[in-house]
């Protein structure tokens, strides 16, 4: 009888130990647990902070791209801005390589702002050039603003239009490199 008491006092000093190492890593788990989620809520606040600086970031860009009320130009061509489609016809040429007859057809995207006009030019869904530009008297005048390779600053390109009427709009664009060589293309313009 004192052998079986001995081996039951035993046995509950295991299964008390045991029952405390249990515990002992319940609290440890539970512990890296709180840790985690503690480091989880300060990801989580740390990005709901940056999200509020990128919304006042965007709130402030949206502001500022806006066209002031005040823009005169757009109150006297408000037609103006828009999806145009070009037909180039080339009526004159001293330069080789380009010959009268020869067409070309791009999509430019005209917009106003501070009283000054640019126009996206596109082909084929290329960009392939920008202008920018505004009034003389009753006429358009854009200029092709170029990049800085030689080729680019011994290139003009003047386009002048006429007011938009009915969605369409004609005009010419002058292409001068050096001295002698000038290409001047007939403008048809469709507002999509």
């Amino acid at each position: 009888m004192k052998i079986a008491f001995y081996i039951l006092l035993t046995g509950l000093f295991l299964a008390c130990g045991e029952s405390s190492q249990r515990a002992g890593a319940l609290q440890v788990k539970e512990d890296e647990l709180n840790k985690k989620e503690q480091e989880l809520l300060i990801k989580e606040n740390s990005l709901l902070a940056r999200e509020q600086e990128l919304a006042k970031k965007e709130k402030l860009f949206d502001s500022t791209s806006r066209r002031p009320v005040n823009d005169t130009l757009t109150a006297r061509v408000p037609a103006l801005e828009g999806l145009w489609t070009v037909q180039m016809n080339c009526i004159e040429t001293t330069c080789s390589g380009s010959a009268i007859g020869d067409t070309k057809t791009e999509q430019w995207e005209i917009s106003l702002q501070n009283n000054r006009v640019t126009a996206k030019a596109e082909s084929n869904n290329k960009l392939v050039r920008l202008y920018s530009g505004n009034y003389s008297g009753d006429v358009l005048e854009l200029t092709a603003i170029q990049d800085s390779s030689q080729e680019a600053q011994s290139t003009k390109m003047i386009v002048r239009l006429q007011h938009p009427k009915d969605n369409k709009m004609e005009g010419e664009r002058q292409i001068l490199r050096g001295e002698d060589c000038r290409i001047v293309y007939n403008l048809q313009l469709r507002k999509l």
